[in-house]
Order: structure tokens, then sequence, then C-alpha cells
């Protein structure tokens, strides 16, 4: 059984071709017990300027699924996959910068330095000194 899908997208084009077989007899069920059907779902995304990328996967499923439905649940799962990755993408940057903010407002905090010393020399000194970091960071150490 046969399903062929092709999503056309600004700049790019993805077919993918699933074939689906039933697993009994090719999968061992000793290490896959609850193998129904296998999967080879072939992939080629053509981006605009760039070459072709051949991407062959294999899936195994516990369920008895048709290439059309195989298809579906593959494309689903990897929404799932690339808007997860897209949120960590915007905001990690963000939670750095939070980080960032938070370490220099720890430093300028900081009032166990008698002498006057710049920020930049405070934070080079915090990070050659586990001692002043761990001061800095208000962790007792034993």
């Amino acid at each position: 059984m046969c399903q062929e899908h092709i999503d056309l997208r600004p700049g790019r084009v993805v077919t993918q071709i699933v074939r689906v077989l039933p697993a009994e007899g090719v999968v061992d069920p000793a290490v896959w017990p609850k193998a129904k059907t296998i999967a080879r779902i072939d992939s080629l995304r053509i981006r605009q300027g760039e070459e072709p990328e051949p991407e062959p996967r294999y899936d195994i499923s516990s369920s008895a699924l048709s290439p059309a439905e195989l298809a579906g649940a593959v494309r689903a799962h990897w929404g799932i996959e690339n808007r997860l990755h897209w949120v960590l993408g915007v905001s990690i940057p963000q939670n750095l910068s939070l980080l960032k903010k938070i370490a220099l407002n720890l430093i300028r905090a900081d009032t166990g330095d008698s002498k006057k010393t710049s920020l930049k020399t405070k934070r080079r000194r915090a990070d050659w000194d586990d001692n002043l970091r761990m001061r800095i960071l208000g962790i007792n150490q034993p």
C-alpha cells in the first residue's frame, strides 16, 4: 500500500511517499511485541536554489494504519516538533538575556569587596574565584 503527499510552501516543495506493510513475518515479535505495521517514508525536500534533499525514514507502529493515516500521523508529529523547536528558538535567547541581567545585578549588589572595582573586573574575578562566585550567589559553603 502506498500514499503520496505533496506539500507546497513558499520557497519549498516537500513530497512524501509512504509505504506500509504488515509487521508480521518482518519484525521480530520478541523485540517489538506490539508491532502491527512497518512503514518507509521517502521525503524529498526541494528548496528554491538548493539541491534536493532526499530522506528515507522508517517507522514501526502498534496500530494497523493505512498509508494515508500513517502519513497524517507523521505530519502531525513533525508539526508538534517544529512548533516546540520554534518556541525554544524564540525563548532561549530571552531566557539567557534575563539570566545575564540577574547575574550582573547580583555582582553589582555585592558589597563584600572593600575596593572600588569595575563591573568587568568583578565579573572576571567571580569567574576565576569559586568562593567569590558562591558569595555573590548567596550560596553558603560548609
